[in-house]
Parts: structure tokens; C-alpha cells; sequence
């Protein structure tokens, strides 16, 4: 989509305002899908004086996100913050200093409807992190915090989600497999606080930006990764920690993540270490009966005491099947990625995964149960989340993670 603005007019009022141009989404999302935007700013071209303010708001003013000259570099291509809404005005102030600034709108990422790939074990049991309301409800309140939705870009062009976890002042640890390089890292954001509270409103808490990969462990081995973000996640954000011993076969586990990149839920109904021929065949891995959906890929995996013992890693992705244990990545793997402000590494050899799942019933577990006045947050009706794309895919877009 190319939209061509007038050149910058009169100087508007104190804050020298010298352009404002309207950014709508090319289409609507479906009623009860979430509204966001993101925009890709295409610098083509910059002044000597750097002294200009690019902001980007929504049709009411509310400020998202403040671009200042002396940051930006000719040539350089980057996604904005994720914008909640499906209007966005794009304001340039400066007007002294705007003499030979140019820069491009070039994409668009917004929401389409869709379907995320389910990875759900026997009933879709995902609950509201403030919905739920069982045994273990101030153990998931006091780790929730930590956990955020992960947005990455594909070939320049589609939005695609997973879940990263705060193990630092301003490091993350997420899959490999949604951050696999320093070009992706560099578009990516993490949005904490995004969840539903209990009257259902949607919250939204800071976004921080991927700023570098500081450390990583190869996708058939642990599949995790270290970022560091910028700027550091206020304290109100939770960090966990690691337990030094892996999960036990039969053990209660929760997992809090974002599935489909909707907002924070929590799989802890029926959720525990299982395993089968096949995830017996993985030596960097166990198998799970917690419910996850594409989108979940880096969420940490936890032991009723609030330690994490694991990370999501693969589901089956498919809705039909509801017997086919998930997979997650030992949590004493994940402390083999070396970097500071971390606990001490705990390593292990590790072999290739092949992400195979059984076809076999797992035994049900005696497990944490929901309480009375806990309230699913999924249906089966709308248990799929959004596909993400932007115009330039073609209208293909790409489809969540499948190895979830």
C-alpha cells in the first residue's frame, strides 16, 4: 500500500508541528479480534539538522511511540511498537529542522482472522492468568509478571508471535527457533502485561525492544536463546529463576504463555511431565499434557513451586488430535547459555530433536483442577487466534509457528 502525503505546510501551534499523516489498516479485523498495528518506517533520507520528533499516536492522541532524528540512520528500515488500534497518525515535529528528510511508510502488519495452530491435550483448559483462581493462584501471580509476548517479523512482511520470560534486569529467554539471528532480534518486541484482568478488560503493560542475541544454544540441541532488551523492563515486571533438577514423570507443571499471541494465559488443569516412546527418544527433552498453541514456543515452563524446570518448545498443531503429548526442553539445559546476571549454567549433552509426538492416550494425572469460580478463557469456538500478515505478503501472510 503507498500512501503519498502533501509536503510539510505551515508551522502548527508551539510545537511546531509541520506534518501529520493518517495510517488506517487496509482491513478490518474480526469483531472480538484484537486491533493492532504495526508500521515499518523506510528512512530515505536525512538532514544535517537532526533536531525533529517523529511520534506515532492513534486517532485520539494517545501517544505510542516517539522517534527522535539524532537516533535514526540513512537507509535504516524498523517496525514500530505494536500500536492498539486500527488508525494510526504518523506526526513529524520540527519544522527547522525537516529540510531534506524524507522516509517511506513501506509496510503495514495488522490483524486478519484466522487460526493458530492448536497443540490443546484432551479439553482446551488455557484460563485467564487473572482469571484463574485455584490452588496454586498466588504461586502463577507471583511468576506471571515475567513472562511476555514476543512479536517477530518474517521476509519483512508478516507478524508472527511467541513468548519470551525475564530471567534478568534486561535479559530474556525465549525458543532459538523465533529468534534465530541478530537481524531478527532486531525488529522483535516484548509486550509485558498484556492479559485480560478479571472484569475482562484488556491490560497493557511496557514494550521493550530486542536490542541484542547475547547467547544461544543450537535449535536441535536446547533451542533456546538469551536476548537483551532495551530499554530495561521496569521492576514491577517479575524475574525467575531455574530449579537445578528437571521435571519428574507424573509431576504437576503450569505453563504461562501467550498462545496465538493473544493475551496471558495459563495451562495448569491437567497440565504435567508425560512421557512415551517418542518423547522417551529425546534426550533434551520431555514430554507434557499442558494445552498450547502456536504462539507459545519460549514460554517457561513451571513447577508448582514457581521454579521453571522447563521451556515450550514443539506442539502438534493440530486441532483434531487431542492425545498427542507436547514437547518442552529440559530446564537444566536452558542455564547452558552463559551470560551475566544469570544463575549459575547447569550443561548437559544433548542430541538432535525431531519434534515427534505420540499418537498413544497418556494416562490422566492427578493434578491441580480448576476451582469452582475459575473461569475458562478459551472456547472451542474461538479457540484459534489471529493470523497476522501485511499487504506485502500477497495476502498469504505466514501462518503461526507450526512447531508451536
Amino acid at each position: 500500500m503507498k500512501l503519498v502525503f502533501a509536503p510539510p505546510g505551515a508551522v502548527v501551534g508551539d510545537r511546531a508541528l509541520a506534518w501529520v499523516g493518517p495510517v488506517p489498516a487496509p482491513a478490518q479485523a474480526e469483531t472480538g479480534s484484537a486491533t493492532e498495528l504495526n508500521l515499518r518506517l523506510n528512512i530515505t533520507a536525512l538532514p544535517e539538522n537532526r533536531d525533529f520528533v517523529i511520534e506515532i499516536t492513534n486517532a485520539s492522541g494517545t501517544l505510542f511511540q516517539k522517534i527522535r532524528g539524532d537516533s535514526l540512520t540513512m537507509g535504516e528500515k524498523f517496525w514500530t511498537l505494536s500500536l492498539p488500534t486500527t488508525f494510526a497518525e504518523v506526526s513529524v515535529y520540527g519544522a527547522a529542522a525537516l529540510d531534506g528528510l524524507g522516509f517511506e511508510i513501506d509496510r503495514i502488519a495488522y490483524t486478519l482472522p484466522g487460526g493458530a495452530l492448536e497443540s490443546i491435550f484432551g479439553n482446551n483448559e488455557l484460563i485467564g492468568v487473572d482469571n484463574y483462581d485455584g490452588d496454586h493462584a498466588n504461586v502463577v501471580a507471583s511468576v506471571e509478571s515475567a513472562v511476555g509476548r514476543l512479536t517477530f517479523f518474517v521476509d519483512d512482511s508478516a507478524r508472527d508471535y511467541c513468548t519470551a520470560f525475564r530471567i534478568g534486569p534486561n535479559l530474556l529467554q525465549t525458543s532459538r527457533h523465533c529468534i534465530p539471528d541478530e537481524a531478527t532480534c532486531d525488529d522483535a518486541k516484548i509486550l509485558f502485561g498484556y492479559k485480560k484482568n478479571a472484569f475482562n478488560a484488556t491490560l497493557r503493560g511496557q514494550e521493550v525492544n530486542c536490542a541484542e542475541v547475547v547467547a544461544a544454544d543450537d535449535e536441535n540441541a536446547a533451542d533456546t536463546v538469551l536476548l537483551r532488551v532495551e530499554p530495561t523492563p521496569d521492576n514491577d515486571y517479575a524475574t525467575v529463576a531455574f530449579r537445578d533438577s528437571d521435571a519428574s514423570v507424573g509431576e504437576p507443571l503450569f505453563i504461562v504463555q501467550h498462545p496465538g499471541g493473544e493475551t496471558k494465559q495459563v495451562s495448569i488443569v491437567n497440565c504435567g511431565r508425560e512421557d512415551d516412546v517418542f518423547t522417551k527418544a529425546e534426550q533434551n527433552a520431555f514430554g507434557h499434557t499442558c494445552d498450547t498453541k502456536g504462539g507459545s514456543s519460549g514460554s517457561p515452563v513451571f513447577s508448582l513451586d514457581g521454579l521453571v524446570v522447563g521451556q515450550q518448545r514443539a506442539g502438534h498443531g493440530n486441532p483434531d488430535l487431542t492425545d498427542k503429548l507436547n514437547l518442552a526442553t529440559f530446564g537444566t539445559l536452558l542455564g547452558g547459555v552463559d551470560a551475566p546476571e544469570v544463575a549459575e549454567p547447569v550443561s548437559s549433552t544433548a542430541t538432535t530433536t525431531n519434534h515427534g509426538t505420540s499418537t498413544d492416550n497418556a494416562t490422566p494425572l492427578p493434578l491441580p483442577s480448576a476451582s469452582e469460580g475459575a473461569a475458562t478463557n478459551e472456547s472451542d469456538r474461538n479457540a484459534g487466534g489471529p493470523t497476522i500478515m501485511s499487504p506485502g505478503s500477497g495476502g498469504g501472510g505466514v501462518a503461526p509457528d507450526t512447531s508451536n
